[in-house]
Formats: C-alpha cells, structure tokens, sequence
C-alpha cells in the first residue's frame, strides 16, 4: 500500500510507501502542462482516479488510474 500526499510548499506531491519512505514525485514540468502552484489537496474517486486541489493554478486537476 502507498500514501499519496500533496506537498503544498515544494509544489508537488509525493507518494510513500506504508512506513513513510519516499517513492516517487510529481510535479507536472512538462511542456504544455503548467506545474503544480500549491497543490492544497487530494482524494481517490471511487475508480481509483485522483483528484488534486492545484490552489494557484485554481484548478483541480484528475489523473486517471491505470
């Protein structure tokens, strides 16, 4: 199992494994994406996809789950 968390300061959220190790990031530096900007929040829809609260960018942005 892992923990996804929105680092609102660092612009980015991390993913943790159950015993709070470090995983992976996201930070959305893409071209055509525009980063993160204070990412305030998350939470998993019924299917898995993820919701992200991206406050600066006022936006929430969903990714898809695989």
């Amino acid at each position: 199992n892992t923990v996804l968390v929105s680092d609102t300061a660092n612009n980015r959220l991390v993913e943790c494994d159950a015993d709070g190790s470090w995983i992976a990031e996201i930070r959305l530096r893409s071209p055509g994406l525009t980063p993160l900007k204070a990412p305030l929040g998350l939470c998993v829809g019924l299917h898995g996809d993820v919701f992200v609260a991206d406050s600066l960018n006022h936006r929430v942005l969903r990714f898809k789950a695989t």
